[in-house]
This record gives structure tokens, C-alpha cells and sequence, in this order.
């Protein structure tokens, strides 16, 4: 037996003992300030957990069935290359309880607060629904305790598969088996409404993704109830990563679990390699257009909190701000009113990394973003003003990512370069400039074409730390040096 089979097999008896121990532990009843008392774990919420998927004859194989749609070893290929299944052991780390011991000074009576039992942490290291029913520094159920040390499950991006079938008795776990009325038969819009996510749209895609890797409100108003997923400028000063979320940069990270191969044969034999390039150009559009969405909804929420007070309420929120207006050397740059006209000398400009090239796509958000930067960039924004701006915003964004047909590469090319006559001074404007390029370029990517040297060199540019840095902030950045060279390499690729 290879050290593969013996791994797979280890992992599939585990979780399947642990799916005995979530049916026969004993619910127990927490309850969390201000929100509702929470119930028995997985069933509460129409989960299964991972042991109902990671079965041999499921997706718990160990070697891809090539041919096929679902190749049956997704599980077991996460499980070796995915850091979703890691998330929970993260929270177990010594840097994890170092942030423990930084966030104590943000908890009632100082108290300091394991990450693994913290629920700001839980929400996106779990299947968020896991953290719903986590008392603050207390341990959950132990049917509850399985389902947080799968961490991020197979049904966090999937959906949870017991959600029943209308009019049938059934669930999607069951019905998804029988390929001749699953896979053949069903629209992806129908299997929506069975409760299975379809992940094969980008722009639902983003919507998921984003729920951790950007953040969002709670969830108080479904069955599937999530506390809110925010890492706030306290959890970031505590020694969390800045979340920078780009959908086309992530799932080029991602370790595929599906079958890449057929995809793309799939998109070739409808229009070769072009129809390949517009997928790109796809998955970047409706990913930037997603993502800000999902931003917009977290600073509604954000505001929202600063509105109703309360202990522990921190507004303006500094994670909404530019990083980089505090975290680095300060020079002329810093209070500039040549980059950035209109914006108060010295005040914290609003992170751009969202809203980047969003109204050089899309003229009608132009207005609103730039009322919300303008708002923002106040010592003390009104949260009802923010809340105004960014619902409108928000209703832009959702018309926009059911009407928007368009994905011609070149046609996007050129719209996000026609109207910067020179690359934007703020790092974030700079890098998903660069990445929209980069996505919209995979072609010549790929061919090696002398046409893209200059983004190579823009994206080296715009990279950070310093290789001479040793620790893990921006003190050694080359600033504004890095975004001038950057800036010669926009030059560059213009003229190819």
C-alpha cells in the first residue's frame, strides 16, 4: 500500500469517527451577547460534515478518476495540498496565541481569549455556521467541536447538503449521486434552489469566496445563521494578514480539485484558444465587480455598528484606510494634494484596493465612490452618510453582475488604460492595475510573448517586502521608488 493510500484511508476513518461522535454527542446550548441562543451543531443547519463526502467510493479516493466530471478523489487531494482543511490547525499556532495575547486588551475585563475558542477567529478558519453557536472564550458541543476541526469544509463553498429538495424527500447529498438525474438533467439555476452552490459562475463564486477572504455581515435572517466575518484593524494590529482579495490571483493558487483538463477542453472545443482568454477575462470582471460588492457590504456593516455605539465599536474603522497612508516612511508624497485632489491634506485616504478601475469599467459608480472616498477620508465620517453611499453602491454592484455579457480581453484592455495617461501613485491602484493586465494577458502569458516582459517587471516593481527586508512589514519598501519603476514598466507595455 503507498504512503498515499495509507494517508487517505487514515483520514476517511478519522473523519468517519467523527461523524460517530457528532450523532451521538449531546447538544448543548450557547449563546453569544446580543444574538440568539444556537442549537445542535451540524443538523441545525442542514450540514452533513465532511465524513458524509470523504467516503472511498465518494470523493475520499486516492487517485483521480481522469475521465470524469467529479473525479472522486477531491477530498483526499485537499486534504494533502489544501489549506482550507488546515484553517482550524492555524488557530493552534504560536503565532495564533500571540494574537491571542495582543486582541485580550479588546475583550470584556481584558480577558485573553484562545483564537481556537475566540469566535472572530472561528467564523472564517470553519464552516462559518460552526462559529454561530461559540461562546466567547468557551468550548461548543462536542458535535460542534468535530465540525470546527475539519476547518473550512467541503460544504462551506458547496452548500450544505441537507438542505431538503422542495417538494421532495429529499436532500441535494442524496440526489447529487445519481449522475443520469444530477448532472444530465439539472440546471445549475435548479441546483441553486436544491441548495448546491454554483461555483461554476464567477460571480457566485466571489460572493463565497469573499465571505472570508474580504468579510461580511452576519447572517441573522437564514436557517444557515454565520456570525460576522470581520478582521478589523484590531485583529490585523494583533498580527493577522492584511486581506487583499483578487478572485483570478486566487484561484491560480488554488490547488484544483477539479478536473482542469476537461474544462479547458470543454472551452476549447466551443471557440479554441479565444474562448480560453475570455474565460479569464470572466473570472477577473465579475471577481473585481464581486469582491467590491462583498466590501461594500462589510463597511455598511461596519458603519452600521458605529451607528448603534456600544462597547468595543471602533469608528472609523482603519482597515477601511490605505495601509500604506501610516505604515511607512513618511516623505512629501504622504501629504501630496497633486495625487489625490480634493482629499484633506493628512487625512487617512479610503483603501482603493476594491473600487481600483471599477469606474473607468462601469461610469455609474464613478459618483458614489467618489463621495464614499470623500466621506471617508474625514476624521470622523457619518456612519449614515457611509450607509447611503454604500447602499446605492451596493445596488450598482448587483445590477452589474447580472447584466454585465461582455468579456472581450482587448475591449477590457483597453478601457482600463485609456483613461490612466500614467500609473496611479497609490500602491493598491498600481497592483490591480497590473493584475487586471496580467488576467487579461494569460494569452501571451502563456505563449511567453515579449509583449507582457513589461508587466513581469511592473509586478516585480510593485512586490513586497524588499528581498533586504527581514521582518514582516512594510519598513522595507522602496517608497515611491518601487511604484517609479513600475510606472516605466506601464510606460513599456503601452507601447507593445
Amino acid at each position: 500500500m503507498t504512503p498515499f493510500k495509507k494517508l487517505s484511508l487514515l483520514a476517511v476513518g478519522l473523519l468517519a469517527f467523527g461523524g460517530v461522535l457528532s450523532a451521538l454527542s449531546t447538544p448543548v446550548k450557547t449563546e453569544r451577547s446580543g444574538e440568539p441562543a444556537a442549537g445542535a451543531g451540524l443538523s441545525q443547519f442542514d450540514y452533513a460534515g465532511t465524513a458524509s463526502c470523504s467516503a472511498r467510493n465518494c470523493h475520499g479516493n486516492d487517485r483521480p478518476n481522469e475521465n470524469a466530471i467529479a473525479q472522486q478523489n477531491e477530498y483526499t487531494h485537499m486534504l494533502l495540498y489544501d489549506k482550507h482543511t488546515q484553517a482550524y490547525a492555524v488557530l493552534l499556532s504560536e503565532r495564533a496565541k500571540t494574537m491571542a495575547r495582543n486582541l485580550s486588551a479588546t475583550n470584556p475585563g481584558g480577558k485573553e481569549v484562545p483564537a481556537h475558542e475566540d469566535w472572530r477567529c472561528l467564523a472564517c478558519h470553519t464552516t462559518p455556521q460552526a462559529a454561530w453557536e461559540q461562546s466567547q472564550g468557551k468550548s461548543a458541543d462536542l458535535s460542534t467541536q468535530n465540525w470546527q476541526i475539519g476547518g473550512v469544509s467541503c460544504e462551506a463553498c458547496h452548500g450544505p447538503s441537507r438542505t431538503p429538495i422542495p417538494g421532495q424527500n429529499e436532500t441535494w447529498l442524496q440526489t447529487h449521486t445519481a449522475p443520469d438525474s444530477w448532472a444530465k438533467k439539472l440546471s445549475p439555476s435548479q441546483k441553486e434552489s436544491y441548495g448546491f452552490w454554483n461555483l461554476s459562475d464567477p460571480a457566485r463564486q466571489a460572493q463565497i469566496c469573499a465571505g472570508c477572504h474580504v468579510g461580511a455581515p452576519p447572517d441573522t435572517k437564514s436557517k444557515n445563521k454565520a456570525p460576522a466575518r470581520d478582521c478589523n484593524h484590531d485583529i490585523m494590529a494583533a498580527g493577522h494578514p492584511r486581506l487583499n482579495f483578487e478572485l483570478s490571483v486566487y484561484r491560480a493558487n488554488l490547488p484544483p480539485h477539479w478536473n482542469v483538463q476537461r474544462k479547458e477542453k470543454g472551452l476549447r472545443d466551443k471557440g479554441g484558444d479565444r474562448a480560453l482568454s475570455e474565460e479569464d477575462a470572466r473570472v477577473w470582471l465579475l471577481g473585481r465587480v464581486g469582491s467590491a460588492k462583498a466590501s461594500l457590504e462589510l463597511l455598511d456593516y461596519r458603519a452600521g455598528q458605529a451607528e448603534k455605539g456600544g462597547e468595543g465599536v471602533r469608528w472609523p474603522e482603519f482597515a477601511e484606510s490605505r495601509c500604506y497612508a501610516c505604515h511607512k516612511d513618511l516623505n512629501n508624497d504622504w501629504k501630496s494634494a497633486e495625487n489625490e485632489p480634493g482629499r484633506p491634506r493628512g487625512s487617512l485616504p479610503y483603501d482603493s484596493w476594491y473600487s481600483a478601475l471599477l469606474p473607468s469599467l462601469n461610469p455609474r459608480v464613478a459618483d458614489g465612490y467618489k463621495k464614499l472616498s470623500a466621506e471617508m477620508a474625514k476624521p470622523w465620517p457619518n456612519p449614515e452618510t457611509v450607509r447611503t453611499t454604500a447602499a446605492d453602491l451596493i445596488k450598482v454592484h448587483d445590477e452589474w453582475l447580472k447584466s454585465e455579457k461582455s468579456f472581450k480581453p482587448d475591449d477590457l484592455l483597453k478601457t482600463i488604460t485609456k483613461d490612466v495617461p500614467k500609473l496611479p501613485r497609490a500602491w493598491e491602484d498600481s497592483m490591480q492595475l497590473t493584475l487586471g493586465l496580467a488576467a487579461l494577458k494569460r494569452a501571451d502569458l502563456v505563449k511567453g510573448s515579449e509583449s507582457v516582459v513589461p508587466l513581469r517587471k511592473m509586478a516585480e516593481a510593485l512586490s513586497f517586502p524588499s528581498k533586504d527586508y527581514k521582518g514582516e512589514g512594510p519598513d522595507g519598501i522602496k517608497y515611491p521608488a518601487d511604484l517609479e519603476a513600475a510606472q516605466k514598466a506601464y510606460a513599456d507595455f503601452l507601447k507593445k
